[in-house]
């Protein structure tokens, strides 16, 4: 995070995509990737997770967590529909199959 924005670089088509998040303070703060490198997800001071289209550069979602300070430590498992968050204490974020699934 630099300026306030969150850059990702396409290796493969060296193209650059920006997504912004503000933020007041210089603070380090977590993302990632989704293991199939659609999604960004990235922490903010506000305890939010925010969720991005690479292929579209748009915010699709933001997860209210029980994050009281900026999230430092985003992590998406690779094996398992699982990502986890933290800052002075962590979030297990596990997708509920019956919600999905009524939304299909």
């Amino acid at each position: 995070m630099n300026n306030n924005v969150v850059n990702y670089f396409n290796s493969i088509s060296i193209s650059q995509g920006i997504m912004s998040e503000r933020s007041d303070k210089a603070m380090h703060l977590g993302s990632c990737f989704s293991p199939d490198s659609n999604y960004v997800i990235a922490g903010s001071q506000d305890g939010h997770l925010h969720i991005w289209a690479v292929d579209t550069g748009n915010k699709i979602a933001v997860l209210e967590g029980n994050h009281p300070s900026p999230i430092g430590c985003v992590a998406f498992n690779p094996k398992y529909m699982m990502l986890a968050s933290s800052c002075t204490n962590a979030a297990f974020w596990i997708p509920n199959l019956e919600e999905l699934q009524v939304q299909s």
